[in-house]
């Protein structure tokens, strides 16, 4: 269960950060100390293999976007609230610096893909940044131009430690060079993590079993998600039209197929020794693109969030068709299930469905455009005394962040049930990483997402048609990663 600690912390911290440190978004008035006994598990004894410094009051910058109304700020909190996330982040960055006698401070930008100020940093070869956290597909440039360091080259940063996600870090590898890095100092990566969320309530009226039990026995499929979904939607208001204000059996959006695929086990790239090759074009994926474009094209089960009209905030109307018990399944990424604490209904978290029973495991993805990575740009002048400061600080991270999981997660108030939380044992031990879909290479994302919300089922003459392009670009980014130094 040590992996699903990191998961639920993950889940009850954004909830409870959410009027932390300049969060606008209105929740619960009431707050939770984060300060609690670190928890008792095999990797507690484990610590870094740093040394002691004094750098002397250095300035340690970390850029990355301003905090918004729906992600708490994970970098930087000025003083303690009594709010359970903002205290972590505060306490992880005053132990750090009580460490190594340094300030921590977040350089932020409005900018929505800040990489371009390290890009510019590394052109005029101007040390002005220790660290960089960027959505994973914002990092493209840096990676191909040399500007990030190989974590190989960041002597004090053992991915193998426990408060790294070693298992991200490792498959983002390319040309045998590892430039982003996962783990507990973060939790926008793992929230970013495809999942399905279900009612429990709409489930027992249709009288569909113990949904829980059929993910254990490996039954949960596409096919099975189809058959929920049948004869679920229907007119409430009875207006004769099917829109947003009725109900519903299935809540997506035009990238929901991308999930769904993960979930499937379709890799639509795999970096490999000699390469990073396209892999949609093969027979076997392009049968499981069929049967997720099957799916998708129902449009008598599924509500596309693009679809809504007449809302000022089509994700926040989609959300709450969920929220107000008007849809049996929504696929999502992790944290909205944060939104969803105030639902009367039980809701429950499920891995995404298989695309058959054959399949081995059960697996998901991050969205590139949305889960973010930490990196160290090369204009750093001294990538010993960052890598020392970076390891201890996500150490700490873990002993600050998992407590307070404790105080916050056991009242119930986003995850409700042990078996959800079972379920998040099994998504994020079975995350995978497409690091050409996640860098955005080519047009390899909007091709599957106009593939999969198409009119008409043109997937074999549509991949025919963007194979060898797709396949150029990724030879030529895989050419100018194997030639940094």
């Amino acid at each position: 269960m040590k992996k699903v600690f990191s998961i639920l912390l993950l889940i009850a911290l954004l909830a409870e950060g959410m009027t932390s440190c300049g969060q606008d978004t209105p929740t619960e008035t009431e707050t939770e100390s984060a300060d609690t006994a670190p928890l008792e598990t095999d990797e507690t004894a484990v610590t870094p293999d740093v040394p002691e410094q004094d750098f002397g009051g250095y300035a340690f910058r970390i850029i990355s976007t301003k905090d918004s109304t729906t992600l708490p700020n994970e970098i930087d909190c000025d003083e303690q609230s009594g709010n359970a996330l903002s205290d972590a982040v505060y306490e992880r960055n005053l132990l750090t610096e009580e460490k190594y006698n340094i300030v921590i401070s977040q350089v932020p930008t409005n900018n929505d893909y800040i990489s371009k100020f390290v890009e510019n940093a590394c052109i005029a070869n101007d040390d002005a940044y220790d660290a960089a956290v960027e959505i994973i597909a914002g990092f493209k440039n840096c990676i191909m131009s040399g500007y990030l360091y190989d974590v190989s080259d960041l002597p004090y940063i053992d991915a193998e430690k426990p408060w790294w996600t070693g298992s991200m870090i490792n498959s983002s590898e390319i040309a045998g060079k590892r430039f982003l890095t996962f783990g507990d100092f973060l939790w926008t990566d793992k929230a970013r993590i495809w999942t399905v969320m279900f009612n429990k309530n709409m489930a027992k009226e249709a009288a569909l079993g113990d949904v829980y039990a059929l993910v254990r026995e490996g039954k949960w499929t596409l096919d099975t998600l189809e058959e929920h979904c049948q004869n679920v939607t229907r007119d409430l208001n009875g207006d004769g039209a099917i829109t947003h204000e009725d109900v519903w059996g299935f809540l997506g959006s035009n990238n929901t197929g991308t999930g769904l695929l993960s979930g499937c086990g379709i890799m639509a790239t795999e970096s490999t020794g000699d390469g990073l090759h396209f892999l949609l074009d093969s027979a076997q994926n392009m049968d499981a693109l069929d049967k997720v474009y099957a799916f998708i094209a129902s449009d008598e089960k599924m509500l596309r969030a693009e679809s809504i009209t007449g809302v000022p905030d089509i994700w926040v109307a989609r959300t709450n068709i969920f929220r107000e018990g008007r849809a049996l399944y929504q696929i999502d990424v992790m944290e909205k299930a944060v939104a969803l604490r105030d639902m009367e209904d039980d809701f429950g978290i499920i891995p995404m469905p298989k695309l058959d029973e054959t399949q081995a495991e059960y697996t998901t993805t991050y969205q590139g455009w949305s889960a973010r990575a930490l990196a160290v740009p090369t204009t750093v002048s001294d990538p010993e005394r960052n890598s020392m400061i970076l390891e201890y600080m996500a150490y700490v991270s873990r002993d600050t962040m998992r407590p307070a999981f404790y105080d916050v997660t056991l009242q119930g108030k986003s995850v409700r049930d042990k078996e959800s939380a079972e379920m998040l044992d099994m998504i994020i031990d079975n995350v995978t990483a497409d690091i050409g879909l996640a860098l955005e290479i080519g047009t390899i994302r909007t091709s599957i997402t106009d593939m999969i919300n198409a009119e008409s089922n043109t997937i074999a003459s549509s991949i025919a048609s963007v194979s060898d392009a797709i396949q150029a670009k990724l030879d030529e980014f895989y050419e100018k990663v194997s030639a940094i130094d």
